[in-house]
């Protein structure tokens, strides 16, 4: 072994102890070393990112997802809530009130107002879903099922995986979701091979998660 060049080891040969680059094998190194069972290695060794914590397991990058089932708009009393929380901001209440109902938004949250038949309650929460500026989850209403709003978040992240929150006491209103999003979740200055590693708002750059305004990213 020739230490003054660098190395920590040599087996005259890659081993599942030491790499090829006479390195010492490590989950995290960056370096997929497949004697050692790796299939990845996004250059950290915890759980987030496009590989897992021990490299043995790749991961696309996927956004969250969620539906609201809409029952009878008549079902609904007033009050009745559900809170959507897209991992990155803080989360956002949204209520039901009456049609006739005046007071605009509250700052801690939005109000929908009961009214129509489901298909037009579809719409409304659809469109107070995407009137919120910090909220990066996009709804829209199914094109065969007008009584259903899909939700996607908009960045393909892990963060996103945060349950719907509903207070209705009527089993006619379904909600599923958010979940089934994955990498886009590592921190700032986390080890990183792709931009998909990174957590949203965050660049791959050297190998390392960057904001916008770091010395790396800017050179």
């Amino acid at each position: 072994m020739n230490a003054s060049a660098g190395e920590e080891c040599d087996t005259r040969g890659e081993t599942a102890k030491c790499t090829k680059l006479c390195r010492i094998s490590r989950c995290g190194d960056g370096y997929i070393n497949a004697k050692a069972g790796e299939v990845c290695d996004d250059r950290n060794a915890s759980a987030c990112g496009s590989c897992n914590a021990w490299c043995t397991a790749e991961r696309s990058a996927a956004k969250a997802t969620g539906r609201i089932e809409i029952g009878a708009p008549g079902d609904l009393d007033s009050g009745e809530r559900f809170i959507l929380n897209d991992g990155i901001n803080s989360p956002i209440i949204f209520e039901f009130v009456p049609a006739n109902w005046t007071r605009s938004d509250e700052e801690d949250r939005k109000f929908i107002r009961i009214t129509g038949t489901a298909s037009d309650l579809a719409i409304a929460i659809k469109e107070k879903i995407n009137a919120q500026v910090y909220l990066t989850i996009n709804a829209k209403v199914d094109e065969e099922e007008d009584d259903l709003v899909r939700l996607e978040h908009d960045f393909s992240t892990s963060l996103g995986n945060k349950a719907i929150r509903e207070f209705i006491g009527h089993g006619t209103f379904l909600f599923a979701g958010m979940a089934g999003g994955r990498a886009g979740d590592c921190p700032l200055d986390s080890g990183c091979t792709v931009g998909a590693d990174c957590a949203p708002g965050l660049a791959c750059v050297e190998g390392v998660c960057q904001g916008p305004s770091s010395p790396a990213s800017t050179q």
